[in-house]
């Protein structure tokens, strides 16, 4: 039994990598999305911001969360 334990451990640890790789990817690619949808809402006026119920505020905390919070400071 514990020969199967040990040929099996190495097929396990891909595996774990492999979940972790993918995770990460997942994570970067939500980030990078957030980072986008903050910079399009970062082009329009206040008005505009405030009609679809956001504040400049909101963008600069969004921003902050996601490591770009300088961008959208006026």
């Amino acid at each position: 039994m514990s020969e199967l334990a040990l040929s099996s451990a190495p097929q396990s640890i891909a595996a774990g990598l492999a979940a972790a790789f993918t995770s990460a990817v997942r994570k970067l690619r939500a980030d990078r999305s957030a980072r986008q949808a903050v910079k399009q809402l970062s082009q329009l006026d206040d008005r505009m911001l405030k009609d679809i119920g956001f504040y400049r505020t909101d963008l600069i905390a969004l921003g902050s969360k996601y490591g770009s919070a300088r961008r959208w400071r006026s």
